[in-house]
């Protein structure tokens, strides 16, 4: 489905077809997106190679790169010039085994450390040479939905429950006759039960946790 059947279904579901309508065209879009990047973010949904946010260039000397604030952690990162991925390495494990590995000098990097710093991913050594760092990311959606024809990047079997947030958004807003907060929680609760609950705590601490559990 695309955003304008995404919006078409929400009025037909809402009873709000009629002009003027209660709800305005880019107050429903704006919902729609919010409820894809909610989804994605909630239940990881988009997993990515390939995109612009998986390759990064490093020049020589750098010990770590800034992460595109769309991506949610890394799963999986290799340089150019190797063969084997650089295996991951929580922080508290690296302090570990090796104290100081912060000041170490730079080398062929054979490790990354995803909870070093929020939004960076931290190489050990740092690169000697001037390299591609390539990753397998998830990530929230690259784009906001614009035009009608825009479709969701989640996979199609997901689209319909994504309206339970715009629902849940719509029936939340007071002032309207359509105001319901009953309703507004029981599509929440729904939303959840398809997508799990928000993640409230910093999304590396998740990551953290991942690589924990020997996750690869």
């Amino acid at each position: 489905m695309n955003k304008g059947d995404l919006r078409g279904q929400v009025r037909d579901d809402i009873k709000d077809v009629k002009k003027p309508y209660f709800f305005s065209d880019e107050q429903l879009d704006r919902w729609i997106n919010e409820s894809e990047v909610e989804a994605a973010r909630r239940a990881l949904l988009l997993v990515d190679s390939t995109s612009s946010v998986t390759s990064i260039d490093l020049s020589a000397g750098d010990s770590g790169a800034d992460l595109d604030p769309r991506v949610i952690y890394v799963r999986r990162a290799r340089l150019a010039s190797t063969k084997r991925p650089l295996v991951p390495c929580v922080a508290r494990a690296m302090d570990e085994m090796i104290p100081s590995w912060e000041e170490d000098s730079a080398s062929v990097p054979i490790r990354f450390v995803p909870d070093w710093q929020t939004g960076y991913i931290r190489l050990w050594p740092a690169t000697r040479l001037a390299d591609t760092l390539s990753m397998t990311v998830v990530r929230k959606p690259l784009s906001q939905m614009v035009n009608d024809g825009d479709e969701p990047e989640i996979r199609e079997h997901y689209h319909l429950m994504l309206l339970d947030w715009v629902k849940h958004r719509c029936y939340a807003v007071q002032d309207f006759d359509l105001y319901d907060p009953k309703k507004s929680e029981m599509h929440k609760a729904e939303f959840v039960r398809n997508f799990g609950e928000s993640r409230p705590l910093d999304e590396h601490w998740a990551q953290e946790q991942y690589y924990d559990v020997g996750a690869n």
